[in-house]
């Protein structure tokens, strides 16, 4: 009984350092006057990745005519709630032999997202007519710009964000980069001492969206 107490003790202290330490961790924004609510949305009436797009979209528009409400957005996931793991690869730059892709974090958002959380934008926003023929874009966060676009400018360079899909020959679209945004946590894990590099873009490029979002 002695040993199974110590066990227990002992995992009850690890699981409460380990809350503190995500409770101290700096988001990347003050959320002390956000409101967030997630939702599924049925498979029954929204069968298609377009039909959710459309359903997204209506969401925006709607709570953009509200004037009690200073800003809202949808967004396929949360900050501190994590993202679709995609495969970077970087115009221009040929891939290592037998080097795997680095890993980043991907999530579609509306296009008054980063007016909603309130962080600072260089370049443009998303707009409605985005993620169409011939307007593929992103937006990408300080980290992913550290990581591998050390010293340059990452506006007006293309990215492509690949699904890790064993036996799957389907390339991503090319993606212009038209935006950058401070870092926001996406990834809860309070091990990693620096966040997640992250490139954002619009529904309407999200063709693997899930039968879930959140508005803010």
């Amino acid at each position: 009984q002695i040993a199974l107490t110590l066990v227990l003790l002992a995992g009850a202290g690890l699981m409460l350092r380990s809350f503190f330490t995500m409770y101290r961790m700096d988001i990347g924004i003050d959320t002390s006057r956000l409101v967030v609510t997630g939702m599924t949305i049925p498979a029954t009436k929204y069968g298609g990745w377009e039909d959710r797009t459309r359903f997204l979209q209506r969401i925006d528009d709607h709570f953009a005519t509200i004037s009690e409400i200073e800003g809202a957005s949808t967004t396929s996931a949360l900050p501190f709630n994590g993202g679709a793991v995609r495969r970077l690869e970087v115009d221009g730059r040929a891939a290592t032999p037998g080097e795997r892709l680095p890993e980043v974090t991907m999530l579609s958002v509306g296009s008054r997202y980063f007016d909603v959380i309130g962080v600072p934008l260089r370049g443009r926003a998303f707009t409605n007519e985005d993620g169409g023929p011939g307007r593929q874009i992103a937006i990408v966060n300080q980290r992913l710009v550290d990581q591998y676009f050390k010293g340059e400018d990452p506006i007006g360079r293309t990215i492509r964000l690949s699904q890790d899909v064993t036996g799957s020959t389907e390339k991503a679209e090319w993606l212009t980069v038209v935006g950058l945004v401070p870092n926001v946590r996406q990834r809860n894990n309070n091990q990693e001492a620096e966040p997640d590099p992250i490139a954002y873009i619009t529904h309407r490029q999200n063709t693997g969206m899930a039968r879930a979002a959140n508005v803010i």
